[in-house]
């Protein structure tokens, strides 16, 4: 990549010599950011994976909930940290060009950086820092800055790789451990001590359990430390950013998942893709195109999850086996909205049992969807509910029986569409 004389220039840009494209994206992730934190920021940190931990909330409050979490917390934090790693190229590369000694003025920021991470978690009070965590993964990320693209991809993918596997095999950690739970249980109530092996699972339970629903107990102490003074909330925000900052599985997660989208974002600089050099036409194919195109075009078809050439919705099948059996059949691809199984995965994370329910919900859904009805309605009416209505507005009978009839019967008309256009069993 050539560097222009904005990029040589002393002291900060300015004016026309910023990179417009890198500072809008910063904007909108910054302003995602502040969105994604702010319910955290105003109560006690368990809303933030659970924002019903201080109790029962409006339906509107948690579809707002559930859209922030969905398009924000994921999406705008993961551009915030490629913008962190193009930034790493970009600040190296301007240093380089000076002839300036790049290594002691990146490390000395980078420490600064972790400083004030360290000073906005305990001093400031907000557990929630990302400073501390960028500026550890810019220690090491120094050594990365002159890989080639490609190169940054295949490290950045093989973490990828990693954290998923790890999540994956956490998944069932913790399922193996909540089955072993009411032995360990009927231990502590005989007053008997728990073995190594019990008292792991244990603990792992209490913090599970502690991250999720916390005590009565535990929620009025935090509540007290934010109706007293500074300091009380600053003594009970130490707590809290210490775990994160302290504790090795949590420091790895965090670690590995800012890397991983640090790399990536280095190699979409080098490719001048993040810095607005590509032609407006290939920002158009990157949007127009789709995941499955647009892998498959440069070469790697392999690194786009997708089924019937739609992305996956944000359930991961290997986990919620019976969710991953629904995409792999849905008519549309891999489409959360056209079958239903998240309760039976969430009891149980084997593909057994699951062809019935998902198959069911398949063929409830498509007749829901038939109606014009929103499709939302289904999370407080059954079909009973569906039955009267339809059987109000229509002409004729219309018990359940037929309606479920109705529905997979449109389940097969779209599976024969699919069919006669030219899609297999192969594209499931």
């Amino acid at each position: 990549m050539e560097l222009s004389e904005a990029t040589v220039s002393a002291g900060p840009a300015v004016g026309g010599d910023r990179i417009i494209s890198l500072d809008v994206l910063r904007g909108f992730a910054i302003l995602g950011i502040l969105l994604m934190n702010i319910l955290a920021m105003g109560m006690p940190w368990w809303v933030f994976s659970n924002p019903e931990a201080l109790g029962e909330i409006l339906p509107a409050e948690l579809l707002t909930y559930r859209i922030t979490d969905m398009f924000v917390e994921g999406t705008l934090r993961t551009v915030f940290s490629m913008l962190f790693g193009a930034g790493i190229v970009l600040f190296t590369a301007r240093l380089a060009a000076r002839h300036v000694p790049v290594a002691g003025l990146y490390y000395r920021r980078t420490l600064l950086l972790i400083l004030f991470g360290l000073i906005n978690g305990y001093i400031f009070i907000w557990w929630g820092d990302i400073l501390f965590s960028y500026g550890l993964a810019g220690l090491l990320l120094y050594f990365a800055r002159n890989l080639k693209p490609r190169t940054l991809i295949i490290i950045a993918a093989l973490m990828f790789a990693l954290l998923g596997a790890a999540r994956f095999g956490n998944s069932f950690t913790v399922k193996a451990g909540l089955a072993e739970l009411p032995a360990i249980e009927a231990v502590l109530e005989a007053g008997e001590e728990l073995n190594e092996k019990q008292q792991n699972i244990y603990d792992q339970f209490l913090l599970f359990k502690g991250f999720h629903s916390p005590s009565d107990e535990t929620i009025d102490e935090a509540i007290a430390a934010f109706d007293g003074s500074i300091m009380d909330v600053a003594r009970w925000n130490a707590g809290i950013y210490s775990m994160f900052t302290t504790n090795p599985q949590f420091v790895i997660f965090i670690q590995l998942d800012v890397i991983m989208m640090m790399l990536f974002g280095m190699a979409l600089y080098k490719w001048g893709v993040l810095s607005g050099q590509r032609s407006k036409a290939f920002y158009w194919r990157v949007l127009g195109l789709g995941s499955r195109l647009m892998c498959e075009k440069y070469g790697h078809p392999e690194l786009s999850m997708t089924v019937k050439g739609q992305e996956f919705a944000g359930y991961d099948s290997r986990a919620l086996q019976g969710m991953g059996l629904g995409f792999a059949t849905s008519n549309r691809g891999a489409c959360h909205l056209k079958h239903d199984t998240f309760a039976q995965d969430m009891e149980d994370q084997t593909g057994q049992g699951k062809a019935k329910p998902c198959k069911d919900s398949q063929d409830l859904i498509a007749m829901v969807d038939s109606t014009g009805l929103c499709l939302f309605t289904m999370a407080a009416w059954g079909v009973e509910e569906f039955q009267k209505q339809i059987d109000a507005a229509c002409a004729g009978d219309w018990p359940v029986e037929r309606l479920i009839e109705t529905g997979e019967r449109i389940w097969n008309l779209e599976r024969l569409f699919n069919l006669r256009a030219g899609l297999t069993a192969a594209d499931d």
